[in-house]
């Protein structure tokens, strides 16, 4: 049995995804992101973007800054940015590394998805 973890945030296919975060990027494919950052403690966290067009720009070992640099675009195809995070191998809630915000900048926070 195979579980889904991680955050769906619904986009406009096109809209564009900067990093939440400051880091390093660890992986590139044609649909995801994963960046490597570091949390409060000091630990290494890893944070991937799919279902994202990524920036063309962007290579193994880029540095990203929180807000400025841009990750990608949410694909065309309908289907949500997903964000999941690990720590190590073991997942994590992405809502511990990352603050997510309404159209009016208030803070939202997202019901984690567990899905087989």
């Amino acid at each position: 049995r195979r579980t889904t973890q991680g955050v769906f945030h619904v986009a406009e296919g096109g809209a564009p995804v900067p990093s939440p975060l400051k880091g390093k990027v660890r992986r590139i494919t044609k649909d995801f992101v994963e960046i490597l950052a570091l949390d409060a403690d000091g630990k290494q966290v890893r944070i991937v973007f799919g279902n994202l067009d990524p920036n063309s720009n962007l290579k193994p070992g880029s540095s990203v800054s929180a807000g400025s640099t841009l990750l990608g675009t949410v694909r065309a195809d309908d289907a949500p940015l997903r964000i999941r995070a690990f720590q190590g191998s073991t997942p994590a809630d992405p809502q511990d590394y990352i603050q997510f915000q309404d159209q009016r900048d208030n803070p939202l926070t997202l019901p984690p998805v567990l899905r087989p």
